[in-house]
């Protein structure tokens, strides 16, 4: 087993109570990838980035956002799905190196921009679209695009769905978009009654072809997380804590990996999958699964896969403070990334322009007058 990394692991905000550890080998894959990793933490309300200072040195900062789920990230723009709304929001990587309480620490920093009211959607799988951001509606069984004018616009429904209305009625949960176009979705059944699906829980779940209008794969234990990449689609079979290749003419599944959790989120980058992994809620209908019953201490963290080989090759760990992961994204080319939430002035004081940007000073209490920079870059 490989050795855990626990005494190099500064934290960049303290007063969160959320413990990890970690192999040397998953910080030295993010050090060789020149990445950074963006995590949600659905049970904690909570989106947290981990990266390397480089030398082995991990690095987390986490943000509060309520029941945070789906991720979606396009360069420099994330988005967060939270409980009843989206954030939208900026890396400002000019101005991150001279962040006021870490100078030099940071070379990516989000902040939140704009925030889309949906009401509550559950939303799971995201992406950015060209005809705007895509998200699986999961308590309203469709696809929607946030458009800035209405709560959310369906976009698909699948075909055993009959009408768009709250209810979680077949829990669609995932999708595969290619070019803007939605390729893949899996769900946990193919029923039209609110949590209909909950009955067939074990093997009720289906990875279906838009496109092709045909189901791919059934009989499927929580299928969640469909990816293309190059040729091969995989999803993560959840209910089982299985990496699975789908042949995407026959549907055939086969194992890649079996892992110790839940899986559900998914993210690649230069031939790595970054695979969420969650304890189990102890109610249902997330209880007795196949997940638990073999016999091995399953965990809450991330796994990397090497692809080429299906193996995983690093580790971490969360050991306090946070039982489930929702969603992960990789943000390539950024190697020390942090992130602000909605409850902190960073954001407001972070005054980013096209050229220029600059950092304000906190207002006083007996200040009356506007607040004066305290540092520059261009």
């Amino acid at each position: 087993m490989t050795q855990t990394n626990e005494a190099a692991a500064p934290r960049v905000n303290p007063a969160e109570a959320i413990d990890y550890q970690v192999t040397p080998s998953f910080v030295a894959l993010l050090e060789r990838l020149g990445c950074s990793l963006v995590i949600t933490n659905y049970q904690s309300s909570t989106v947290m980035t981990f990266s390397s200072l480089g030398e082995g040195r991990p690095v987390q900062m986490f943000a509060r956002f309520p029941a945070a789920m789906g991720l979606a990230l396009d360069g420099d723009r994330l988005a967060v799905a939270a409980r009843t709304e989206i954030v939208v929001m900026s890396n400002i990587r000019k101005l991150a190196p001279g962040l006021p309480k870490f100078p030099g620490v940071f070379d990516g920093y989000f902040v939140p921009r704009a925030r889309y009211l949906t009401g509550e959607c559950a939303l799971h799988d995201m992406v950015f679209a060209p005809e705007g951001l895509l998200a699986v509606n999961t308590a309203y069984s469709c696809i929607c695009r946030i458009d800035g004018f209405h709560s959310f616009v369906p976009v698909w429904q699948p075909p055993w769905i009959s009408e768009i209305r709250p209810g979680d009625r077949c829990h669609l949960n995932g999708m595969a978009v290619v070019d803007g176009e939605v390729r893949y979705v899996t769900a946990l059944g193919t029923t039209d009654t609110p949590r209909g699906w909950t009955a067939n829980r074990l093997d009720g779940g289906v990875l279906m072809d838009v496109p092709g209008r045909r189901m791919l794969a059934s009989g499927l234990c929580m299928p969640h997380s469909p990816r293309l990449i190059g040729e091969d689609l995989y999803i993560l079979e959840a209910g089982t804590g299985t990496l699975l290749r789908i042949d995407r003419a026959s549907g055939a599944c086969s194992p890649v990996v079996s892992l110790p959790g839940f899986a559900r989120g998914v993210a690649v980058h230069g031939g790595y999958m970054f695979v969420g992994l969650s304890l189990m809620r102890g109610s249902q209908p997330f209880e007795g699964l196949p997940v638990e019953r073999g016999g091995r201490e399953l965990i809450c963290g991330v796994v990397a896969i090497e692809l080429a080989r299906g193996q995983v090759v690093g580790t971490l760990r969360y050991t306090g403070g946070c039982s489930e992961i929702h969603d992960i994204q990789v943000a390539a080319g950024v190697r020390r990334l942090g992130i602000s939430g909605l409850d902190t002035d960073t954001a407001t004081l972070a005054v980013d322009m096209p050229e220029v940007g600059l950092w304000l000073e906190p207002p006083s209490a007996s200040d009356d007058a506007a607040s004066l920079p305290i540092s520059l870059s261009s």
